[in-house]
């Protein structure tokens, strides 16, 4: 065929020009079985992206076939030249990728993964500064209250045991000196010691009794003084008559006057058995007798004054150590888990936002308010009950399998033979 025919050829659209032309719309249309992928295999796609992102930055050996599985299908994506046998090999691939970076995921690597890290950390440090605000300050007032509530226990037994010898000895005194004026009509020197007392023996003389009175009286006023202490967070407990506090706004006359009422039934009068006398002859000073035995009714005062408030405060303060404060602990316990968790997964990249960490906070409550109930849940171990709550909030697994375990005592000991016959089963 010459050049004329394949032109007039050309211009009928026959011949080589045609056959170019066919070709081209061949090419520019995929075949019949290629289609475009749809929304859920380009979300896996742009998934894909993410995690061989991921593992080419994290230096983790991902198969060739997979790679080259994935890149094909990206490929067909961007043409929308889709089939089945691009899509049955793209999905093995992308859970290939998925095991080999696992356990990071999609969603931990998404971009508000971060930002919800961030926000639950906040929501966690906050509630951890809130528990800190009310454990911190009842610990010390616990602290403080069981260290003076011991110490007024202990100078309680002491006073008791010295106000009976103290009165045995005034009784005894008192009898010497009546005794002594019948007999020489020579009183007690200020000292408390009878003077040339014919047929008194030095027991029945009691040469201490000033220094007794004396040192009687100042643990009487070291006990006042703590059981004020003890009442000062509960003021359930009246202190005594005497004891009452005047206002900085009543009177100056009122004030000293308060302040000498107290002074007098609490301290001991260093002139006490003088025998100075007024232009009337009247003693000017109480006699040694008559001090001590206005000490022991302070003294009684006081004691009633100490011991119910050691005992409202025993029950009060026992029943935050037993109920309020072992549930602090165990939500501190969990939320330093919660913490210690998150820090961990955003440090590894596998953090995902879940009602986990919150659900573990009921648990610890619950846990937290039982935990005392179990008198042998820390056996031999040595903590205290507050540690034990801090632990179970931190591990509630701990707490499960001891709950477990005692179930399965309860209905070993209530039904043996189920048990015997269900094990040789």
């Amino acid at each position: 065929m010459n050049d004329a025919e394949v032109k007039f050829d050309d211009r009928n659209g026959e011949g080589p020009a045609r056959s170019r032309n066919e070709e081209e719309r061949t090419t520019a249309q995929p075949p019949k079985d290629n289609y475009a992928p749809d929304g859920f295999a380009t979300d896996a796609l742009d998934e894909t992206h993410m995690l061989l992102a991921y593992a080419a930055s994290s230096g983790i050996n991902i198969d060739p076939e997979v790679s080259e599985a994935i890149a094909r299908a990206r490929a067909a994506n961007e043409r929308r030249n889709w089939n089945a046998d691009i899509e049955a090999k793209f999905w093995p691939a992308k859970s290939k990728l998925s095991l080999s970076v696992k356990p990071v995921t999609v969603d931990s690597l998404a971009a508000g993964a971060v930002g919800a890290a961030a926000k639950a950390t906040r929501r966690y440090f906050v509630w951890t500064l809130i528990l800190s605000a009310i454990i911190v300050p009842v610990s010390i007032v616990m602290f403080i209250n069981t260290a003076v509530s011991n110490d007024v226990g202990n100078l309680l037994k002491e006073n008791d045991a010295t106000a009976i010898a103290v009165h045995e000895q005034l009784v005894n005194y008192q009898s010497a000196v009546k005794q002594a004026t019948r007999t020489t009509g020579d009183p007690a020197n200020q000292n408390g010691n009878p003077v040339n007392l014919p047929g008194m023996s030095e027991a029945l003389l009691s040469p201490n009794l000033v220094e007794r009175l004396a040192q009687f009286a100042r643990v009487s006023r070291q006990l006042f003084a703590e059981a004020q202490v003890l009442n000062f967070f509960l003021h359930a407990t009246r202190e005594p008559a005497w004891a009452g506090r005047c206002k900085k706004s009543d009177p100056a006359e009122l004030r000293e006057k308060c302040e000498a009422t107290k002074r007098t039934n609490l301290e001991l009068d260093v002139r006490a058995g003088d025998r100075a006398v007024d232009r009337e002859g009247n003693l000017l000073y109480k006699s040694i007798t008559d001090q001590g035995f206005e000490k022991l009714g302070t003294y009684q005062d006081i004691r009633a004054f100490a011991r119910q408030t050691q005992q409202m405060n025993l029950v009060i303060y026992g029943a935050i150590t037993a109920y309020v404060l072992p549930v602090a602990y165990a939500l501190l316990g969990a939320c330093a888990f919660a913490l210690r968790n998150m820090a961990a997964q955003t440090g590894t990249k596998t953090y995902q936002p879940s009602y986990s960490n919150r659900a573990r906070l009921i648990i610890a409550l619950i846990a937290g308010t039982v935990v005392g109930l179990f008198n042998n849940f820390t056996q031999g171990v040595s903590v205290s009950p507050l540690a034990v709550a801090f632990l179970v909030g931190y591990a509630v697994e701990v707490f499960f399998s001891f709950l477990d375990a005692f179930v399965h005592t309860f209905e070993r000991v209530r039904n043996p033979r189920a048990l015997g016959a269900s094990a040789t089963a």
